[in-house]
């Protein structure tokens, strides 16, 4: 993996730098209201894949955590303000559109020094971002979508639906004019491991899929990137810009691949919730998965209801959430 740049010095950005807005109470239990598209996406399936039983409680149970991991309004924003940049070229204006998000989303943060300090963070790491990433993809490509939401039928399947929203489709102004995904991920942790997980995951394999029944022509290459600051460092000098040496290929095989493997895995979903909802016990339907009862540094929202005995001292507050009419989850049928 190539570095492609380490910057150095601190910059300061200020908490006003954007519109501010009114908080929503963080007393407030009302539930939460979220559409089909949001449960149909790379990362549902992969929830069930790692553990069933954490899928049941999120995805059939409609419970949630009340706060969010930090981790994803940061990634959300810095989205946000990326996507700006793209159809703006402003980088101003791309700033304060992240930092606007974390703003809108303050109540989703359990701790207030810790919203305070992604605002400030945010802006940081994407003003860098735009001066070693962004400015290049400027120059590069011509973009044909920015924050694409595709939605289309799993294939075979007569109800089931895929969706996702691409970072961006844009098309090479020079040499072969391949048409790429551009696919960024915001680190602290490790920016070796985050790039290790798009190169070997199939969430590439499903964008290529996807943009490839929007354009009606191959897709078949992505250029990725992390954005990477650690998470324990106030430090800007620590932020760093990873790009592979080269672009990341899907093949036909590979994207026929994931195609079949998701068929098969919505089957065998909706046999495992009929399954549940005729009497067959959830140590069958949705097992657990020990593995993950611990990872990415907590433990898990849902383990004082999945092990009895449990203290749920310091476990997170759960809501409840309701779902539109056209959830895939309540699709049953998967004739094929």
């Amino acid at each position: 993996m190539e570095k492609i740049t380490k910057p150095s010095g601190q910059s300061k950005t200020s908490k006003s730098s954007a519109t501010s807005t009114k908080p929503q109470s963080r007393k407030s239990s009302k539930t939460v209201t979220f559409t089909a598209s949001s449960e149909r996406g790379y990362h549902t399936y992969n929830l069930d894949s790692d553990c069933p039983r954490k899928f049941f409680y999120r995805y059939l149970r409609l419970l949630r955590p009340k706060f969010s991991a930090p981790a994803l309004p940061f990634g959300s924003a810095f989205h946000e303000g990326k996507a700006e940049y793209y159809r703006t070229w402003k980088a101003k204006q791309a700033l304060e559109k992240a930092e606007h998000y974390i703003i809108e989303h303050r109540s989703e943060y359990r701790d207030e020094d810790v919203y305070y300090m992604q605002r400030e963070r945010v802006v940081v790491l994407l003003s860098r971002w735009i001066q070693h990433v962004g400015a290049d993809d400027r120059r590069r490509f011509d973009f044909i979508g920015i924050e694409l939401s595709l939605d289309y039928p799993v294939p075979k399947l007569k109800k089931y639906r895929q969706t996702c929203r691409i970072d961006a489709l844009a098309r090479e102004r020079s040499g072969e004019k391949r048409v790429l995904i551009l696919e960024t991920k915001t680190s602290g942790r490790s920016a070796q491991l985050t790039m290790d997980g798009v190169v070997l995951g199939d969430q590439i394999s499903m964008y290529c899929y996807m943009a490839s029944k929007y354009l009606g022509e191959p897709v078949n290459w992505a250029l990725p990137d992390v954005a990477y600051w650690n998470t324990g460092s106030f430090n800007p000098a620590n932020i760093s810009f990873h790009r592979p040496s080269g672009l990341i290929y899907r093949s036909k095989e590979d994207i026929i691949d994931f195609e079949e493997g998701l068929r098969q895995h919505m089957v065998e979903l909706a046999q495992r919730k009929k399954a549940y909802e005729s009497g067959v016990p959830l140590s069958i339907t949705f097992r657990r998965n020990t593995t993950y009862c611990v990872s990415y540094g907590h433990t898990c929202e849902y383990a004082h209801l999945c092990r009895k005995g449990f203290s749920d001292v310091g476990q997170p507050e759960l809501i409840k959430v309701t779902r539109s009419k056209d959830g895939f989850i309540d699709e049953t049928d998967v004739t094929i």
